[in-house]
């Protein structure tokens, strides 16, 4: 029983930590993505597209982190016997 306890403290703490590092890029992906579209898209230069590209990629790294941290948290509270 206290092996079960140390290895879910274990995968909520990783869970946590993942989700704490992910913690900036919700805010910087749709920063960045704004930035790119400035100009209303009325003149698509190269710069623009860089930004709007990256936006989106760091969006969705925030998003996949966000679900890969939730999920392990989720299956530490939800684990009926550890993984050893």
């Amino acid at each position: 029983m206290n092996v079960k306890k140390m290895t879910n403290k274990k995968k909520i703490k990783t869970g946590l930590t993942i989700i704490a590092f992910i913690f900036p890029f919700i805010f910087i992906g749709p920063a960045v993505f704004l930035r790119g579209n400035m100009n209303n898209l009325q003149s698509l230069d190269s710069k623009n597209i860089l930004f709007l590209i990256a936006g989106g990629i760091i969006m969705l790294i925030a998003i996949l982190g966000l679900f890969i941290g939730l999920k392990k948290i989720l299956d530490a509270i939800f684990e009926e016997k550890p993984n050893e």
